[in-house]
């Protein structure tokens, strides 16, 4: 199809770009910022300030990296006319374009899900704890 549609080259070069930012991005998570911002709920007040840092840090790195992943998901849509399928699409090209909506869909209920739950909850408790923190 890369002859009558060249903008599958590009969707595939987004796509492949993704999956090596998507796995980096959660083995950082899982390893790295998760771990801190659980620390966060049992932190001592010797170590509280450093974590405070931290935990602003991760949280505008990982709403960051959000947005330059929606973004490139974005740009798949124009390219693709939001996933339509052209009047020449075979069955493969019909799977991959419904694979491509669920997976931004899931992407996109993924980024939800931590931006305006998990990333709104420790915001709140480290406003909470940098309070608390500036009372003692």
């Amino acid at each position: 199809h890369g002859g009558h549609h060249p903008e599958t080259f590009e969707v595939l070069d987004i796509l492949k770009s993704l999956e090596r930012e998507l796995l980096e991005h959660l083995r950082e998570e899982e390893e790295n910022d998760f771990p801190v911002l659980l620390e966060l709920t049992r932190a001592t007040n010797t170590k509280l300030e450093e974590l405070l840092t931290e935990a602003r840090r991760i949280l505008q790195n990982l709403k960051e990296d959000h947005i330059t992943v929606g973004d490139r998901v974005l740009k798949m849509e124009r390219l693709t006319s939001n996933f339509t399928l052209p009047e020449d699409a075979c069955n493969t090209y019909r799977v991959y374009y419904k694979k491509l909506t669920e997976f931004r869909d899931d992407l996109f209920n993924h980024i939800h899900l931590e931006n305006n739950i998990l990333f709104y909850k420790v915001s709140s408790l480290l406003d909470r704890l940098e309070g608390d923190n500036k009372e003692k």
